[in-house]
């Protein structure tokens, strides 16, 4: 470079340590994508006992509910309990594998095949024959900003201390 010009280089162990678990942190964050995951079943399970969706809105009742003074979408709580999550080096996913969860989460018109009827038990005794019926949507998978918030302070953290924890020592120090 002709002109002026200025070279820095940097021969603090402690900070090339530092620097080589940012580095080791940008390829495998499966610690910090198990704790989001399991926060955010939680989160998930906390919309239930509410009866609310992620952002806020309050989910429909059920008649069921209404009828047994229950709670929505939790009968026999099989839903709110197969909430799980999984987590590799660079993503988490959660949710569900119960068959009936997509139909709640989006809602749905559901008819029966071949011209018959839907045969179900109704909440007070008896049972009900239809040609379909409406599931109004109650969403319970999603992010809001709480969550949000609470995955990015969850995500400064895990760089933190596997800044502060890196062999040869950043010790105490804040990048």
């Amino acid at each position: 470079m002709s002109g002026v010009s200025m070279e820095m280089s940097i021969d603090d162990a402690a900070v090339l340590a530092g620097l080589d678990a940012l580095t080791d942190f940008s390829r495998d964050q499966s610690e910090v994508m198990d704790d989001i995951g399991a926060s955010m079943v939680i989160s998930t399970q906390q919309r239930f006992e509410l009866g609310v969706g992620p952002d806020g809105t309050p989910w429909q009742p059920s008649e069921r509910a209404e009828e047994v003074s229950g709670q929505t979408l939790i009968d026999t709580a099989r839903l709110v309990q197969s909430i799980t999550h999984e987590a590799d080096p660079g993503s988490v996913v959660w949710g569900t594998d119960v068959i009936y969860a997509l139909p709640h989460q989006e809602g749905m018109t559901i008819h029966a095949k071949g011209g018959g009827s839907l045969r179900f038990r109704l909440p007070g005794g008896g049972f009900a024959n239809v040609s379909s019926v409406d599931l109004p949507a109650r969403p319970f998978l999603g992010v809001n900003g709480e969550d949000d918030a609470l995955i990015g302070e969850m995500f400064i953290e895990a760089i933190l201390d596997r800044y502060n924890s890196a062999p040869g020592g950043a010790g105490g120090a804040r990048p």
